[in-house]
């Protein structure tokens, strides 16, 4: 007979990771937090190539470094990054 493997200090298995976290595994988020996450994704990847990309009130985007600007639609936003060689 083996023994258990012994888990690190405050590690939870399997099921009671799951209870504790109150969800039954699966993962779904709403079309909102989804649209959220993508804009994030697009400051993060502008930001790892020196440039800052705000969303504004109108829903249009500013892209900008040291002395330019750009307003972009959001439908352009991805051709930019990809422009300025953000990674994908």
């Amino acid at each position: 007979m083996t023994a258990p493997k012994a888990q690190p200090p405050g590690a939870l298995g399997g099921s009671a990771d799951r209870a504790a976290c109150e969800t039954d595994g699966t993962a779904s988020i709403t079309p909102e937090e989804a649209r959220r996450k993508a804009w994030i994704t697009w400051q993060a990847r502008a930001a790892l190539r020196g440039h800052q990309l705000r969303r504004m009130a109108d829903g249009r985007w500013l892209a900008f470094r040291h002395g330019w600007s750009r307003e972009l639609e959001e439908a352009d936003v991805e051709a930019w990054l990809q422009r300025i060689g953000a990674p994908g």
